[in-house]
């Protein structure tokens, strides 16, 4: 149950980071700015934090009938996953 609850919050977390792409993104497409945004910066920003919000989601329905070492493994690498994409989202130190 623990697991499943630290599952939500981490897939409300990715939500919120794909959510605050979108809007990012949208604002510079408002600006007609030539270039940008790349496919890249869609992919970036929007797409992958959705994928793990997915894949989070997948685990809380499919967490009952998951060995609890492949939900922690997911997880884990999860945690490991958004250390290196918050800092590259925010732009570095």
């Amino acid at each position: 149950m623990k697991c499943r609850l630290l599952a939500c919050l981490f897939a409300v977390l990715w939500a919120l980071w794909a959510a605050l792409g979108y809007h990012l993104t949208a604002g510079v497409v408002n600006q007609h700015a030539p270039g940008y945004p790349s496919a890249g910066q869609w992919h970036y920003y929007v797409h992958f934090p959705l994928a793990m919000s997915l894949l989070d989601v997948g685990l809380i329905v499919a967490g009952a009938r998951l060995p609890m070492a492949h939900f922690v493994t997911v997880l884990g690498l999860q945690m490991i996953v958004f250390a290196p994409f918050f800092l590259g989202y925010t732009g570095g130190m």
